[in-house]
């Protein structure tokens, strides 16, 4: 296992500078091409323009690269690559999905790797929240499919029975005063959502549905929280409550 580890990780370094020595002759090319073309002004300026628009890309696909090494090797983002991954974490995800391609890793994985990226960029942060302005979405299937008490709308109706995971949800709202809500699917939650107007979310979903939803929401930091499936995907699943809790603990303003 070690040695399958160690070649893993010397192809993933391999593929991962091998990218970055291609950008990078890619934008010395494109500076040299633009420094020796001689024309109208116009011409000129439109060539810059270009080659900025390459350097921003190359920015951010370099950023991209560096993140992904770190992430694929199990190690902590440096605070500064962190703070230049804050203003557009979003747009990485399309670079580590074309990465872990690349070297043949798994789509969850890749989508672990990038709300574990999501995560660090906003534990990084200094934002706090009051209890009103936090929301936690949670999916259905953290419900025992035996149970038939309908929590879909209020969680409240939980009986409390200590069977799946929900009760410790219902504990920490009861004790923090955050709202939680338990949705079918993603138009469920982009509505609640729209309801509510939080300010912060902590998400609790499957690596799928949590990649979809950070997506989707723009303008509201998400703390992503991947589930528990010991009996398969949607199906009697659960969370770590202490995980929720810490996160509570570290967002929560005190006043």
């Amino acid at each position: 296992m070690a040695a399958e580890k160690l070649i893993q990780n010397l192809k993933t370094t391999v593929s991962l500078l091998m990218t970055v020595f291609i950008f990078i002759i890619t934008l010395i090319i494109s500076i040299f091409w633009v420094m020796s073309k001689d024309g109208l002004l116009w011409y000129k300026v439109l060539n810059i323009v270009v080659l900025m628009l390459l350097v921003a890309f190359l920015l951010v696909t370099f950023t991209g690269v560096l993140v992904f090494y770190r992430l694929m090797q199990n190690k902590k983002i440096p605070q500064g690559l962190l703070h230049a991954s804050n203003k557009y974490v979003v747009y990485l995800y399309p670079v580590l999905v074309f990465l872990g391609q690349m070297i043949g890793k798994d789509k969850n994985e890749i989508r672990r790797s990038f709300t574990q990226l999501n995560n660090q960029v906003l534990l990084n942060s200094s934002l706090t929240y009051k209890a009103d302005e936090i929301l936690i979405l949670t999916p259905h299937c953290l419900q025992q499919t035996m149970c038939d008490i309908k929590i879909t709308h209020d969680i409240r109706q939980c009986k409390k029975c200590g069977k799946c995971s929900v009760e410790g949800l219902l504990h920490l709202q009861e004790k923090y005063g955050v709202e939680t809500q338990v949705v079918t699917g993603g138009t469920l939650a982009r509505l609640r959502i729209k309801e509510k107007k939080p300010k912060m979310i902590i998400a609790i979903a499957c690596e799928r549905d949590l990649m979809s939803g950070l997506m989707d929401v723009k303008g509201i930091p998400v703390y992503a929280i991947i589930n528990d499936r010991p009996e398969g995907p949607c199906q009697n699943t659960s969370v770590d409550i202490d995980v929720v809790k810490n996160m509570l603990d570290r967002f929560l303003r005190r006043d």
